[in-house]
């Protein structure tokens, strides 16, 4: 039942990737498991994380900013070093066009409308020293996106009509969240 693990850095190999795994069991023997993968450098390198839960499940009709602080490596009198961040999508599977002004800053803007229902998306944050790209610190979060319910409206609302003149239901201002503005809705007479 420990909650931090110590890994010493004899048992590292230089420029060698470690997949780390925590499985979390809670009393109801429910459990969940979450991968990092960690690669070790003979320099340190920035530290960098994803401000937020490692997964954040949400739907298309939120916007999203993910927020990435950097900060250079406590050991090694490193000081007076440039960070450049870069957002990327770590899975090619599902793909949306990243925000031009922001993927290259500390907080990252993701319109909802340009992800997809049912879809996870692995968006990882990279910091590197400008003098020295290569040496670079990374996090990850995944997006989950779920699917919102329908909403049917009749434009009027309760009303009484005559049986002998024609009625117009008007269902234009009924919504699909996960179709956003491509929504279109049917107006009908009853014959």
């Amino acid at each position: 039942n420990q909650a931090v693990a110590e890994v010493d850095a004899a048992d590292l190999k230089v420029d060698e990737y470690y997949t780390f795994l925590v499985r979390l069991t809670d009393f109801l023997g429910q459990t969940q498991e979450l991968t990092k993968v960690v690669k070790s450098a003979e320099d340190s390198p920035p530290q960098v994380y994803i401000e937020g839960p490692g997964k954040v499940f949400t739907d298309r009709s939120r916007n999203l900013t993910l927020i990435g602080p950097g900060a250079l490596p406590s050991c090694g009198g490193v000081t007076g070093k440039v960070l450049t961040f870069n957002w990327t999508l770590a899975s090619t599977a599902h793909v949306f066009p990243l925000n031009e002004r922001t993927r290259s800053a500390r907080a990252l803007f993701l319109p909802g409308a340009d992800m997809h229902v049912g879809r996870v998306y692995d968006v990882q944050l990279s910091a590197c020293f400008a003098d020295k790209p290569t040496l670079c610190g990374s996090s990850l979060v995944q997006l989950l996106i779920s699917a919102q319910p329908v909403t049917a409206r009749i434009a009027g609302g309760s009303r009484t009509v005559s049986f002998t003149k024609a009625m117009d239901l008007d269902a234009s201002v009924s919504s699909d969240p996960d179709m956003g503005s491509n929504c279109t809705a049917e107006q009908r007479t009853p014959t």
